[in-house]
């Protein structure tokens, strides 16, 4: 979960909003924000990037005025939220009345997967996204939605409106860890040599994706409702490869005793952002990992060898290490090609991120499916607004 904060903008008692200069001396609605870019993880407590958000005020309550409520707060329905070196705002500043207001928002506020409502056209009742999953190879469309909500607030009763913006799909990356070490002399009185990993093809092929379409209420405590249940799809992403989103090699450097962090091999944040974002559901991905690596050593010359695959006379096979050669025919010698079966065992929750995790040791490689209970350190990330 991610929290996000938009709060009232006082520089030497002058207020602005577009071409309007506004009175110091009264209470106006104005946000400040926090978010990342496109297809990326929101992984801290600042988001810097543009969100949607709706207005509604009305007398009474919510939960009774909820049902005939239209967006009445903002000039335009959703209002844009920008996002400008720290500073965040929208066109026309509104001033707080003494009705109660409900505010909900939204984010990405540019995605073509996303729509308002059921088409962009507002609607009465509670306020709700449909977006649909990217069915593309490219992982980069993939995008990382967030709802908040703030209810029954006014001028009166909060000097700041703090909305928190929740993730509602999940999370899947792929991480790996390698305690692969040589006896590189045969003597048992000198340290093993860390062997690094070095990828060069890595592709996922997801199955069993059941939901495609959520109907995601912006008020997190209404369940999602999924329109085209058992629809299910099959996907193949490239991570590591010859794409232009992926990175050509990708080294997987040795853990140790002091150090078993994971080596993610997705990446979270910026313009090649290769986190896979799933809609929630029940029913177990499964899929298959195609890998394609190399084994690597420095050794007490400073060169950096790598593991050579030979054949024998009778098709047996042993290892030399080798410097690599130029020779284009010759690598296929030096590339290791494991096809793995993934078996996700657990559940897609909303808000959870999951780890396909790649374990290289001296005898083999395997592969696990982890599941991390929260989204990140941070739970939330803050928007304030008054």
């Amino acid at each position: 979960m991610f929290v996000a904060a938009a709060v009232s903008c006082d520089k030497d008692n002058q207020f602005t909003g577009g071409d309007i200069q506004l009175d110091p001396n009264k209470k106006y609605i104005h946000f400040e924000s926090d978010v990342y870019t496109r297809g990326a993880l929101v992984e801290g407590n600042v988001l810097e990037d543009n969100f949607n958000v709706l207005g509604y005020q009305y007398r009474g309550d919510w939960e009774t005025a909820k049902v005939l409520a239209t967006p009445n707060v903002f000039d335009t329905t959703p209002e844009l939220v920008t996002y400008n070196a720290g500073i965040y705002t929208y066109e026309t500043i509104q001033q707080w009345s003494g009705n109660k207001y409900s505010f909900f928002g939204y984010y990405p506020s540019n995605s073509t997967n996303i729509t308002l409502f059921d088409n962009g056209t507002v609607k009465e009742g509670e306020p709700y996204i449909v977006y649909t999953f990217p069915q593309d190879a490219d992982p980069r469309v993939h995008i990382d939605v967030m709802t908040a909500d703030y209810i029954d607030t006014g001028v009166a009763s909060s000097a700041s409106v703090q909305m928190h913006f929740r993730h509602r799909l999940c999370a899947v990356d792929v991480g790996a860890r390698n305690y692969y070490t040589l006896d590189h002399d045969n003597d048992t009185s000198t340290d093993d040599k860390l062997v690094t990993i070095e990828i060069t093809g890595l592709y996922v092929s997801v199955t069993n994706i059941v939901n495609t379409v959520a109907k995601i209420y912006l008020d997190h405590t209404k369940p999602t409702e999924y329109p085209n249940a058992q629809t299910k799809a099959s996907l193949n992403y490239e991570i590591v490869g010859a794409s232009e989103w992926a990175p050509d090699t990708f080294d997987v450097m040795p853990n140790t005793a002091s150090d078993r962090a994971i080596r993610l091999v997705t990446h979270a944040t910026g313009e090649n952002a290769s986190s896979l974002m799933f809609i929630p559901q029940e029913e177990l991905l499964s899929g298959v990992v195609t890998l394609y690596y190399r084994k690597k050593y420095v050794d007490d010359d400073g060169k950096t060898l790598y593991q050579r695959i030979n054949f024998g006379e009778n098709n047996e096979t042993y290892y030399t290490w080798t410097e690599l050669p130029t020779e284009p025919n010759a690598l296929t010698y030096y590339t290791f090609t494991p096809a793995l079966d993934i078996d996700f065992d657990k559940k897609l929750i909303e808000g959870r991120r999951y780890y396909i995790e790649l374990t290289f040791t001296s005898d083999a490689v395997s592969v696990n499916i982890v599941a991390a209970d929260e989204w990140d350190t941070k739970k939330d990330v803050d928007y304030e607004f008054e």
